[in-house]
């Protein structure tokens, strides 16, 4: 395959993901601005926060309790990826509903459970059932418009959970880390875009490594849900047993990934 032929990329891409790519740091940066303008839900007498979202929603979520594990004041961090609430769960417990759609099944069961509960609402979503209950029960909504898919909204699943605890005290300002990401993001992509041949981008050099070979992704530390993030995205875009190989998972992650499955193209299927 030749990764400097621009044609092989529209073929190979029907969903514009590199689109998307190439506008992270305009994500990010728009996200972080979006933030500032938002309500802040009332966390007095919280002594807990739960994530709960699935896929890439509940990625986000696990990429910032990584980040913000040393210095997060109101420890333990928890992201949940199934479809009940622990029972520990109570009125002093910040509930924050992840959905891209606001219609996953899982996260939408979880919220009607902290409804029920009364726990402290939040929902970080586009819309969908979980924005409606979000707002019948006086919860704080976060609403972001993506018209694309999940996976392309990293920018939002990170920014809008960090700008959050950034804004609520529990963790350093973080405006200028934000800023120095994207502009680092920016630089990076001149090196590492489409249009960059593989002689000079490493992206590319390591696209072609891939290629017939089975990859394993390691990571400890703040950098294991990296890893976790990346192996995750060679499953979703592979086109192969290799590049499609992850570990069981159970619960209602396991689930979710079969309905995830359905959907793919039958040329991503091992045959």
């Amino acid at each position: 395959m030749n990764l400097d032929d621009l044609s092989l990329f529209t073929a190979l891409d029907p969903d514009n993901i590199l689109h998307h790519i190439d506008h992270l740091p305009d994500q990010i940066e728009a996200a972080w601005n979006l933030s500032q303008t938002l309500p802040l839900p009332d966390l007095e007498n919280v002594n807990h926060i739960l994530f709960c979202g699935m896929g890439d929603s509940g990625m986000g979520g696990s990429l910032v309790a990584s980040l913000v594990a040393g210095e997060c004041k109101i420890p333990p961090f928890t992201v949940l990826r199934d479809y009940d609430l622990p029972a520990w769960a109570d009125s002093k417990t910040l509930v924050i509903a992840v959905s891209h759609s606001g219609n996953t099944e899982e996260t939408v069961l979880c919220f009607k459970q902290a409804v029920e509960r009364k726990t402290k609402l939040m929902a970080i979503t586009t819309g969908g059932e979980i924005a409606k209950m979000c707002d019948g029960a006086d919860g704080t909504l976060w609403r972001f418009d993506h018209q694309a898919t999940p996976r392309t909204a990293i920018g939002y699943a990170v920014t809008l959970p960090l700008a959050l605890l950034s804004r609520t005290h529990l963790i350093t300002d973080q405006s200028a880390n934000v800023a120095s990401a994207v502009n680092a993001t920016r630089e990076q992509q001149k090196k590492l875009n489409a249009e960059s041949p593989v002689m000079k981008n490493p992206t590319k050099r390591m696209a072609g490594q891939f290629m017939d070979r089975f990859p394993l992704i390691f990571g400890s530390g703040i950098m294991a849900t990296v890893a976790r993030r990346w192996k995750a995205q060679v499953s979703q875009n592979a086109n192969s047993v290799r590049g499609s190989w992850r570990r069981w998972r159970g619960g209602g992650k396991l689930k979710y990934r079969k309905t995830l499955k359905r959907g793919r193209s039958s040329k991503t299927s091992p045959k």
